[in-house]
C-alpha cells in the first residue's frame, strides 16, 4: 500500500553529522593555500561584472561591512569566515558574486526572459557561472564531505551489499532490494530491441517484486560532497570540470557477469560502474527533449571498479563518527568482515542501479530516498 511503501523517504539531512565536527577555518583555508584575497582576485572580472550590474556597493552596505560610510565596490567588500555555512563559508565578494551568478543561471535554464534583466549573453553567463562553482568547490573539502555525506554514500553501499550478499543490511538506502535468483519470465515486452526496451532479453524481464531504482534527491554541492569521497573527476559539453552544473546527476550501477564469476575471482562477477550526466545549458534553456532523434546530454564515465574495490573505496572514505545508527554497526561491521561476493545470478549480464540526482538550488530540503521499481539493461 501507500502507506506501506511511500515513495519519499527521507534519508539524512545535511546537518546530520552524528557526532562530526565540519571543517574549521584552517580546514577550510588549506583547501587552497589560505589566501582568500588572492582566491578572490582570480575572479575579479567576474565579481566586477557582478558588481556593476547590482550597483553595488551603496555607503550604508560598505560601512555595514566595516568600510566606512562612502561607496565602495563589490570587490572591497571584507571575506568573513562562517563555519556552519558549508554552501558558502566566506561572506564577502566571492560569495555574493556567486549567489547571484548561481540564481541567474537558474533564471537561464529555466528559460526565463529575460535572465540576469537582459544584461548578460550566455557565454557571459557561463563565465560568471565558474565563481558559484569555485564558491561551493570551497564547501567540499574532505574534511566536510566526511561530515555531510559518510552516511549517504554508507547507505548506498549497504544497499549495494543486500544485493551481492542476499543479506539484509541494517541502514540500507533500499532496505527492500535482495539478490535476484535470476532472470525470470514476464509479459513479452513491447519491443524486443533492448536499445529502446527496459529488458535483459528480448521478451523477458525481471521479477516486479524487486525494487532495482534509487533516487537520491539532493543539492549540488552534494555531488561534490561525493566527488570528494570517491575520487571522481567529469567534464561535460557546456561545464567546467568537475562542475556540479543544473539538472545534473551522478548514477552508480551494480552489474553482474556471470562469464567473468569463475574462481579465483575475488570479486564474483560484480562491478560497479558510475556516469555523471548533465544536458548542456542550451538543451535546458530550450527544453530539448533528450531522447532519440534529438541529441542525449552529456555523460562521463567516472568510475568502473569491480565490487570489492568499489567496497574498500567507500569504507576507506567514510568517517564512522558521521554515519548514524544502525548504519554506523553496519558500516563497522564490513569494514571488519568483507568476504569475497557470492554469485546469486547465473544468467547473462545484469544490472542494478542507484542514483544520486542533485538539484542545482540554492537551499533545498534535506536529502530524500526514493525507491522505485524499473529494470535498467546493460547498455
Amino acid at each position: 500500500t501507500a502507506a506501506a511503501q511511500p515513495l519519499l523517504l527521507p534519508l539524512v539531512s545535511d546537518d546530520a553529522e552524528a557526532g562530526c565536527a565540519g571543517p574549521s577555518e584552517a580546514d577550510v583555508l588549506r583547501s587552497f593555500g589560505g589566501d582568500v584575497d588572492a582566491l578572490a582576485a582570480a575572479y575579479k572580472p567576474q565579481i566586477d561584472r557582478v558588481g556593476s550590474l547590482l550597483g553595488c556597493c551603496s555607503a550604508e552596505v560598505c560601512d555595514r561591512h566595516g568600510l566606512g560610510r562612502r561607496n565602495c565596490s563589490l570587490s572591497d567588500l571584507p571575506h568573513t569566515f562562517h563555519p556552519g555555512r558549508y554552501y558558502s563559508y566566506f561572506d564577502g565578494a566571492l560569495s555574493i558574486a556567486g549567489y547571484y551568478a548561481d540564481a541567474w543561471m537558474l533564471q537561464a535554464v529555466s528559460g526565463v526572459e529575460p535572465f540576469a534583466w537582459g544584461e548578460l549573453t550566455l557565454s557571459e553567463l557561463s563565465e560568471l557561472y565558474r565563481v558559484h562553482q569555485r564558491v561551493i568547490w570551497l564547501g567540499a573539502s574532505l574534511n566536510a564531505s566526511r561530515g555531510r555525506a559518510s552516511h549517504a554514500v554508507a547507505s548506498l553501499l549497504a544497499s549495494f551489499e543486500q544485493v551481492v550478499r542476499g543479506e539484509p543490511q541494517a541502514g540500507a538506502a533500499a532496505p527492500q532490494w535482495r539478490a535476484p535468483a535470476g532472470i525470470v519470465a514476464g509479459s513479452p515486452v513491447a519491443s524486443t530491441d533492448c536499445k529502446t526496451t527496459n529488458c535483459d532479453r528480448p521478451g523477458e524481464r525481471p521479477s516486479d517484486e524487486m525494487p532495482l531504482t534509487l533516487a537520491l534527491f539532493a543539492h549540488d554541492f552534494n555531488l561534490l560532497f561525493w566527488r570528494q569521497l570517491l575520487r571522481l573527476h567529469w567534464v561535460v559539453d557546456s561545464w567546467q570540470l568537475d562542475a556540479a552544473s543544473t539538472g545534473s546527476f551522478l548514477s552508480f550501477e551494480l552489474r553482474y557477469d556471470a562469464s567473468t564469476s569463475v574462481a579465483p575471482d575475488p570479486d564474483g562477477g560484480w562491478r560497479v560502474v558510475g556516469f555523471f550526466t548533465a544536458a548542456t545549458v542550451l538543451q535546458q534553456r530550450r527544453r530539448t527533449p533528450l531522447v532519440p532523434p534529438h541529441p542525449p546530454p552529456g555523460r562521463a564515465t567516472v568510475l568502473d571498479v569491480p565490487y570489492s574495490q568499489f567496497r574498500d573505496l567507500v569504507l576507506a572514505a567514510v568517517d564512522p563518527r558521521c554515519v548514524l545508527q544502525p548504519l554506523r554497526d553496519t558500516t563497522a561491521r564490513l569494514r571488519d568482515r568483507a568476504p569475497p561476493p557470492s554469485s546469486p545470478l547465473d544468467s547473462t549480464p545484469a544490472v542494478l542501479a542507484a542514483a544520486v540526482v542533485g538539484f542545482a538550488c540554492s537551499l533545498c530540503g534535506v536529502l530524500m530516498v526514493r525507491v522505485s521499481r524499473p529494470y535498467l539493461q546493460m547498455p
